[in-house]
């Protein structure tokens, strides 16, 4: 009969060789994670983001977007409508996300801008039970990026009709992260 002698020293051998093993394929794991995510990062700053608004979203026309000032331009008159309605049409229980919305779309430099005299206008508009709409009449693409929307301002004061006016804004666009977003506000 024969008696199997084991060797210890070869059995603590193996076992380190095991963890180091799983020591660098978990190493290589790592690596490699945070490589695809720095991949994709990077990647998704440099796509061209495309946001769909709802009126194109419900209408029953296709808009094609491919990066030529035609296509741009007609995306960028469906773009401003929902961006003008988000700004002019309000009621006193939805003026603050509306214009939380509206202040969503401006650049840096835009939101600086108009940000502080929104937000007042909100809270003075919203305790006064103040309530407006915008009927659009006439939308014209201008290159480069500008979109002048004309139409007809109601605004409200209670029940009380105190603006009724023939009015043309001038929405400027510009590309940040991807995205077109209102660089300036005209009001003609």
């Amino acid at each position: 009969m024969t008696t199997k002698t084991t060797n210890y020293a070869g059995m603590v051998h193996n076992s380190a060789k095991a963890i180091q093993a799983w020591k660098f394929a978990t190493l290589a794991l790592m690596v490699s994670v945070i490589l695809l995510s720095f991949i994709a990062l990077k990647t998704s700053n440099v796509q061209r983001t495309v946001l769909v608004p709802y009126s194109i979203a419900t209408a029953n026309e296709s808009v094609r977007v491919s990066g030529s000032p035609e296509t741009d331009g007609e995306y960028l008159t469906h773009l401003a409508r929902a961006d003008i309605s988000m700004m002019l049409t309000w009621q006193p229980g939805n003026i603050s996300t509306q214009m939380d919305g509206f202040l969503g779309r401006l650049s840096p430099s835009a939101y600086a801008q108009y940000n502080l005299d929104l937000r007042a206008t909100v809270k003075e508009y919203a305790s006064m039970n103040v309530s407006e709409v915008f009927h659009l009449n006439k939308v014209t693409y201008t290159h480069p990026y500008r979109v002048s929307l004309s139409g007809r301002l109601m605004r409200w004061t209670g029940d009380k009709l105190t603006v009724d006016t023939q009015a043309t804004y001038t929405l400027t666009y510009t590309m940040y992260s991807g995205i077109y977003a209102i660089n300036d506000v005209e009001t003609n």
